[in-house]
């Protein structure tokens, strides 16, 4: 079972049952849903050439395309999640 996107996504779940109202806990969410997705990629697949955290990082874009998606879906899971509250609470304070 191949799950990248799950560290992301389950920041941004943890991160949406917070109440708040800044922008940036659903900036720093995708920031950090990011940083958990390729460290946990490189746990579980580091590269064979070399497998130190430093080489991966300066290599990360040759990961396959599936694998960055996945990972970037994560990110955005890990936005979305925080930022879709934070505006529809706004949007009851409003009415």
């Amino acid at each position: 079972m191949y799950a990248v996107i799950l560290p992301g996504g389950l920041l941004g779940l943890a991160a949406g049952v917070v109440r708040n109202q800044s922008p940036l806990v659903a900036v720093l969410c995708f920031v950090l849903a990011i940083a958990a997705g390729v460290l946990s990629e490189h746990r579980v697949a580091p590269f064979v050439r070399d497998g130190s955290l430093s080489y991966f990082l300066l290599h990360v874009r040759e990961l396959q395309p599936l694998t960055q998606i996945s990972i970037l879906a994560g990110g955005l899971i890990g936005f979305w999640v925080p930022f879709r509250r934070r505006t529809r609470e706004a949007a009851g304070t409003k009415s």
